[in-house]
C-alpha cells in the first residue's frame, strides 16, 4: 500500500513552515551563538585568508584545517564581517537544518503506508531536533547541517517517485557529489548511495542507475571541489593537502594520511556494535561524552519494516521496493563511518533516518497511531545525553573582534595548539600570523613549512608578537618560543578584545639563536 497523497492547501503549508522552522530558531536563539572549537580555529580563518589573499602570507595558524576547502563558510564570514547583530549568524547556520527536516518530512510522507498526521510529524520533528548530532550542531558552524540537507534531498529524489529514473540518479549523485566537496566527510553518504542504487530490478538498470549516480557525483564533486583541488595543487602540489600526503608527497610536510582515528571502529565486528555502544555514555565516539539509542532503533526500525513489507506486500511493490532501498544505503553509511571515521556529529543524517525509521515503526502499530510513538519517543529524548560544543552572549558584529594595537610592520606567531586563528580578522592585512608549533608543526621536525616559518622569523625587521589566549589553564607558548626560537617576552601583554575568547599579543625580542628545526 503507498500513500494517499493529499493535496498541499494553504494551512498545510503553514504547518509545516512553523513545525522545521519554529522550535529550531528558538533553541538556537536561547542558547547563544556558536563559539566552537571549529569556529575559532578555521571556519572564520579560512575565508577570511582566501578572500583577502592572507593565505599567501600566513603559515599554518589553523592548524591542520588551515588548508579545507572555505566555500561553505562564505555566507559565515559575510555575515560576520556585515556589521550585523551576531544572531543573524544563528539563523543563517539553522536554516539547513530546518530544510533537512522538511525533507524528513516528505520521506515520512512517502515511506509511511497512510499519510502522517500532524501529530506523527510533530513526534518526528521532536525525536529528530533532540538527537545528539542534531541538538548540538544545529545553528553550529561545523556545517553538518549542510550534508544533511545534500543527502536527504538526494534520498527525496530517488525514493519519492515509484520507479526513479536515470535522470534522478543523475540529479541525486550531482548534490552528493558537490556537498562531498564543501565537505569531503560526506564521502562516507556517496558510497552508501552506490550501494542504494544496486538491490533492485535487472542487472542492466542497477549499472545503469550506478553510473548515473556516478557521472552525477563527479560533476558535483568538480564544480565545488575543482578550483581548491587546483589551487592547492598549484600552491603545494597536493590537490588533497594536507590530506593524502602519503600518496601525494607535497614537499612541505611529512607524508603522513593526517587522519583521526580515535574513533574509528576497530574491523567490521567492531563496527557492527557501535550502535550498541551508543547506547552508553561514553566518549568512544566525541571528544564529549554522549550517548544517543537513534542508530540502534534506525537499523533495527528500517530492516524490520523492509522485511515485514516484503513479507506482506512482496518485494515488487514500490512500499518494498522503497523501505529496502533505503535499508541498504542506512545499513552501508553505517559501516563505512564507522570504519572510516567513527564521529558521531558526521553521523548526523544517519541520526535523522533513524529518528524516521523508529517513528515509522512506531506510527504502524494497529489501532492507535499517536500514543505509543508518543510515549516511546519521550524515553527516546530522555535517554540522549547530548554534548554542549559552546556557545556565548553576544550581539556584537564580527563576534567583537576589535582592530589589534600592534603596527603594521609586525610579525605575529602562534606557539600552541589553541584555536585562535579567527583573531587574523582583526590583524593588518600585511602582517602574517605563523605558526611554530601545533597539531601539524613542531620546532623538532624539519619540515619545509617549519623551515619557512624559521626563515621569517629569522629574518623579519620589524616588531615580533606571540599570539595566545588568557585562560585560567593557558597555553603558553612563550617557554617554547624561548627555548626553540630565541625569543623572550619584552614589555606587557596587550590585550585583544573579541566575544569568543579572552587573547593577548605579547612583545617578542631576540635573546639568542634559534636551533628548532636542527639535528
Amino acid at each position: 500500500m503507498t500513500p494517499n497523497p493529499r493535496p498541499a492547501s494553504h494551512p498545510d503549508w503553514i504547518w509545516t513552515l512553523g513545525l522545521v522552522l519554529l522550535p529550531a530558531l528558538a533553541l538556537v536563539l536561547l542558547r547563544g551563538i556558536d563559539a566552537n572549537w571549529d569556529l575559532r580555529n578555521y571556519h572564520l580563518y579560512n575565508p577570511h585568508a582566501w578572500l583577502t589573499g592572507r593565505m599567501l602570507i600566513d603559515i599554518a595558524p589553523a592548524q591542520l584545517q588551515t588548508w579545507h576547502n572555505p566555500l561553505l563558510d562564505v555566507p559565515l564570514y559575510l555575515l560576520a564581517t556585515s556589521g550585523l547583530d551576531s544572531r543573524w549568524i544563528s539563523v543563517w547556520l539553522t536554516i539547513p537544518y530546518s530544510v533537512a527536516f522538511m525533507l524528513l518530512l516528505r520521506l515520512q510522507s512517502s515511506l509511511a503506508t497512510e499519510q502522517p498526521t500532524r501529530a506523527q510529524q510533530a513526534i518526528l520533528i521532536a525525536v529528530a531536533l533532540t538527537g545528539a548530532a542534531t541538538y548540538s550542531t544545529i545553528g553550529n558552524s561545523m556545517n553538518d547541517g549542510f550534508v544533511a540537507v545534500a543527502i536527504l534531498g538526494a534520498l527525496v529524489i530517488v525514493l519519492v517517485p515509484e520507479n526513479a529514473s536515470h535522470r534522478r540518479w543523475l540529479l541525486a549523485g550531482f548534490l552528493a557529489g558537490a556537498v562531498m566537496g564543501l565537505k569531503l566527510t560526506a564521502s562516507v553518504y556517496c558510497v552508501a548511495l552506490a550501494f542504494a542504487a544496486l538491490p533492485h530490478g535487472p542487472w542492466l538498470n542497477r549499472i545503469q542507475r550506478l553510473a548515473a549516480l556516478a557521472l552525477g557525483g563527479l560533476c558535483g564533486f568538480v564544480a565545488t571541489y575543482g578550483y581548491w583541488a587546483w589551487l592547492m595543487r598549484s600552491l603545494h602540489g597536493n590537490p588533497f593537502f594536507p590530506y593524502f600526503n602519503n600518496f601525494f608527497k607535497a614537499a612541505e610536510l611529512p607524508g603522513h594520511v593526517y587522519t583521526d582515528g580515535r574513533f574509528r571502529a576497530d574491523g567490521l565486528w567492531d563496527a557492527l556494535l557501535v550502535p550498541v555502544e551508543l547506547l552508553q555514555k561514553s566518549y568512544l565516539f566525541s571528544e564529549l561524552h554522549m550517548k544517543d539509542p537513534r542508530l540502534f532503533l534506525g537499523v533495527v526500525c528500517i530492516v524490520a519494516l523492509y522485511f515485514i513489507r516484503r513479507r506482506k506486500l512482496s518485494a515488487s511493490t514500490a512500499s518494498a521496493r522503497r523501505m529496502g532501498t533505503l535499508a541498504v544505503f542506512y545499513s552501508s553509511a553505517l559501516i563505512i563511518w564507522a570504519l572510516q571515521f567513527g564521529i558521531y556529529r558526521y553521523a548526523n543524517t544517519l541520526e535523522l533516518l533513524g529518528s524516521l525509521g523508529f517513528v515509522l515503526a512506531m506510527t504502524s502499530i494497529p489501532r492507535s497511531r499517536v500514543w505509543p510513538a508518543l510515549l516511546a519517543s519521550i524515553v527516546v529524548i530522555s535517554l540522549t545525553t547530548r554534548p554542549n560544543w559552546g556557545h556565548v552572549e553576544s550581539t556584537a558584529p564580527k563576534f567583537g573582534i576589535q582592530p589589534a594595537p600592534i603596527p603594521d610592520n609586525s610579525l605575529v606567531l602562534i606557539a600552541s595548539g589553541e584555536p585562535i586563528a579567527f583573531l587574523a580578522l582583526g590583524l593588518p592585512r600585511a602582517t602574517p600570523l605563523v605558526a611554530v608549533s601545533n597539531s601539524i608543526l613542531l620546532p623538532e621536525e624539519c619540515s619545509l613549512m617549519q623551515v619557512r616559518a624559521i626563515e621569517l622569523i629569522d629574518s623579519h625587521p620589524g616588531p615580533i608578537w606571540l599570539l595566545s589566549a588568557n585562560s585560567p589553564r593557558p597555553e603558553d607558548g612563550q617557554a617554547l618560543l624561548t627555548k626553540w626560537y630565541g625569543l623572550v617576552q619584552q614589555g606587557e601583554c596587550l590585550e585583544f578584545t573579541n566575544s569568543l575568547v579572552s587573547a593577548k599579543l605579547c612583545p617578542q625580542s631576540r635573546s639568542g639563536p634559534i636551533i628548532a628545526c636542527q639535528k
